[in-house]
């Protein structure tokens, strides 16, 4: 039954069987081609696959990985179809459909770099070797995140493996191989191909420099200069100069000269393979470094993998293969390996390898002068057993078990190498690489560890670290301890004693100078959340740093069990039933809100904002408790200033509406007003006099507690008081009226009895 199968967008599996091939290139696209042919199998999607589909189980039923097809071609052949797809990785396609929108122009570490851009996309990254921090113009700015990613891996000189979701970066993908191709033997249609278009024997450097408008010549810390020796020979052919202020080292400048001028000619092999029953891989990978031997085209030297073209039946065999080789440096291209030529001499003596031919003459003087030069004696029994003729104590014995080392004639193999490990009393040597040690004791006087500029010392009970040589970090006894680029210490984290009473314990966080913050990495820059000044005399908490419309909240609990995931909320209101604050700012948000009161006194809790007024105590001046708010407290009162009151008074938040009944003005003629001091003024030292009435003696006006007036309740009696009084005077005013016509009439009469005297 095929492995190979592919992917409906409705998640619906079909066999497929056809031929793949597979490029693999470093640093690359990779590429997928399909080629089916009508059948039984294929005729059941063939019709239907498109763009939109996915491909699996390439390399066999183990395989997991998918590829997203991107072209298909149909075409007829005879009374059959014929269809071939072209399809690229996974990995590859989703970051080519996904961008980063935001512009960034500022200096990016390599881990940085690479968590901006593998950011929420599923996938994660390892830096297996170091790189240096490096200035970025332009990053985003709505390029895809598969462009940003190959900008990165251009810029910081790295090669990428895609494992599962995992993507490894190295400085150089290499793996070296105990294997070898000649073209007599397992390879053949070797070519090679040299490229010397940008060959140069000459490169400056220039380092650890801010960023300036002056010439870089003039501000350069670090300036290095590197001539090949095949200048000699050529003459001298410039290399564009280096130009990185973040490289502090002039190991790191020399090393980046000499790969820069070492590489400037390219050489690539190419060659099938024949024979892959002894690769130490099921197939060549990329990076692997193998010797290749072809004395018709003068070639004899370790070269690496680039690329892999790998053809597979629908089963997941392999078919054919073709493997591009890209060499080393060009200083060491003739160099030969004494390390490979000792693993082809064991290999050949223990029978696992026919010796090349051109490596007859060689392998046939080295192996006669390591034979010769061993002074020994030999004997056959149970193996091999090798006698010091100086000391007969020393004995060497090597047989299928193992191989013992023995100092008293052999009675006891005090240093062994067997199938379970190796036992050894003392092991001296100068390095050791690529162990475990476990259940061990190490003595001596000092531990050192050294790689690129960073160091690590191990003496006097304290692990110290160093960065370029400057102290950076202590550790031993009992505090953790840091130091800038000057050793001058920065601040330690150790234990701490309370001043009063020393039996209680605790850690401490001590800074000397400057500031302390606590934040995370986010494109790039730390984002403190967390961040006390001294040099500017502040104290900052915040949310986490995030985009305006995304927002965050920033929440402040009196108790941790209000968001503890132990608390049964269903029988313990008191997980939740307590004071916070709680800030919220968002695309919708901007809000703050703030909670009082809860179970243990959820009628008796306050919300309070006092003014300390004096050295003994404070002035209430906002309260809010469980029937309202009170400015400035229930006695003492205050004063508050506003452009406009409103009271809520819609019928929507009213019930048994009705009209009003009795005298409002007879309410409002009870009331006494006065004029009085507030006792807090006094205290302060004031002496406004102000016009009110006295809350225990205003009747319907008083608050429940007689301790204040529902200024409201005045307001509206004295409305109605006013529509009362109004309705007064409409009266008073139609009597006067009537009077006033009366008056007329008798005016008249008047006039006219008057009249009639006079006559």
């Amino acid at each position: 039954m095929p492995s190979l199968y592919c992917i409906s967008p409705n998640n619906d599996h079909f066999m497929m069987d056809g031929k793949t091939t597979l490029q693999d290139e470093i640093n690359s696209d990779v590429v997928l081609s399909v080629d089916l042919r009508s059948n039984d199998i294929n005729d059941e999607f063939m019709n239907e696959i498109n763009e939109m589909w996915q491909i699996g189980g390439v390399e066999g039923p183990q395989d997991q990985t998918l590829w997203r097809i991107s072209h298909v071609t149909f075409e007829g052949v005879g009374e059959r179809s014929r269809m071939n797809i072209r399809a690229r990785h996974q990995f590859l396609d989703d970051l080519d459909n996904d961008r980063i929108y935001e512009r960034y122009d500022q200096s990016f570490t390599a881990n940085a770099f690479f968590s901006l851009v593998l950011e929420d996309t599923g996938y994660s990254f390892a830096l297996i070797d170091d790189f240096y921090a490096l200035e970025f113009e332009g990053l985003g700015d709505g390029e895809s995140r598969l462009e940003s990613f190959q900008r990165g891996i251009e810029r910081y000189g790295a090669e990428f493996e895609i494992v599962g979701d995992r993507i490894d970066l190295r400085e150089q993908i290499e793996r070296n191989q105990p294997f070898f191709l000649h073209w007599r033997l397992n390879a053949s249609n070797i070519s090679k191909e040299t490229d010397a278009g940008e060959f140069w024997t000459y490169a400056r450097g220039y380092g650890d420099y801010e960023e300036s408008e002056d010439s870089v010549e003039d501000i350069a810390n670090i300036q290095r200069e590197y001539t090949s020796p095949l200048a000699d020979v050529v003459g001298i052919r410039h290399a564009p100069p280096i130009k990185n202020g973040s490289i502090t080292t002039t190991e790191t400048m020399d090393n980046q000269l000499e790969r820069l001028v070492d590489d400037s000619v390219k050489v690539s092999i190419t060659a099938d393979f024949q024979a892959l029953d002894d690769y130490p891989y099921s197939q060549p990978q990329n990076g692997d470094v193998v010797t290749l031997v072809d004395d018709r085209i003068n070639f004899n030297s370790d070269i690496r993998i680039v690329e892999v073209e790998t053809e597979r039946n629908a089963n997941g065999d392999v078919i054919n293969q073709n493997v591009t080789f890209g060499s080393h440096r060009l200083r060491e291209r003739h160099r030969s390996n004494l390390q490979t030529a000792a693993d082809m001499i064991s290999e050949l003596q223990e029978g696992r390898k026919t010796l090349p031919f051109s490596f007859l003459d060689v392998a046939t003087k080295l192996a006669t002068n390591l034979l010769l030069s061993a002074n020994t004696e030999l004997i056959f029994d149970n193996g091999i057993i090798a006698i010091d003729p100086d000391d007969p104590n020393n004995v060497v014995l090597f047989n299928s078990a193992g191989l013992g080392v023995s100092n008293d004639g052999g009675q006891e193999f005090q240093n062994a190498i067997t199938g379970a490990g190796i036992v050894a009393d003392v092991v001296t040597a100068g390095t050791l690489q690529g162990i475990n040690i476990d259940g061990v004791t190490i003595t001596g006087s000092e531990i050192f560890q050294e790689s690129n500029g960073r160091s690590l010392a191990l003496a006097n009970g304290y692990l110290e670290s160093y960065t370029n040589g400057d102290l950076s970090m202590t550790f031993g006894q009992y505090e953790l301890d840091f130091y800038d680029s000057v050793d001058n210490h920065i601040g330690s984290f150790g234990p701490a004693w309370a001043a009063s009473d020393d039996s209680v314990r605790g850690l401490s966080l001590t800074i000397e100078e400057d500031f302390f913050s606590i934040g995370t990495r986010n494109q790039g820059l730390i984002r403190p959340v967390f961040r006390t000044s001294r040099e500017q005399n502040t104290t900052i908490v915040s949310g986490p740093y995030n985009g305006a419309l995304q927002g965050s909240s920033l929440e402040l609990y009196a108790n941790r069990r209000l968001v503890s995931g132990d608390v049964d909320y269903d029988t313990d209101m008191t997980g939740i039933d307590q004071p916070s604050i709680i800030m919220e700012q968002g695309e919708n948000a901007n809000d703050m809100t703030q909670y009082y009161g809860g179970a243990n006194r959820r009628n008796g809790a306050v919300w309070e904002v006092r003014h300390r007024n004096r050295d003994d105590g404070s002035t209430l001046r906002i309260q809010a408790h469980d029937s309202g708010v009170d400015l400035g407290g229930t006695v003492t009162g205050a004063s508050i200033q506003a452009q406009e009151y409103v009271t809520s008074s819609s019928r929507n938040i009213k019930r048994n509406i009705e009209p009003f009944q009795g005298q409002a003005l007879d309410e409002i003629n009870k009331l006494d007003i006065i004029h009085y001091d507030l006792i807090s003024e006094i205290e302060e030292g004031k002496n406004v006099k102000k016009t009110g009435t006295i809350a225990e003696e205003s009747g319907i006006f008083a608050t429940e507690d007689k301790q204040a007036v529902r200024t409201n309740e005045v307001t509206m009696y004295n409305v109605k008081a006013t529509q009362e009084l109004d309705e007064k005077l409409e009266m008073m005013n139609s009597k006067i009226e009537e009077l006033e016509k009366r008056c007329a009439v008798l005016e008249k009469e008047n006039e006219r009895l008057k009249n009639e005297v006079k006559k």
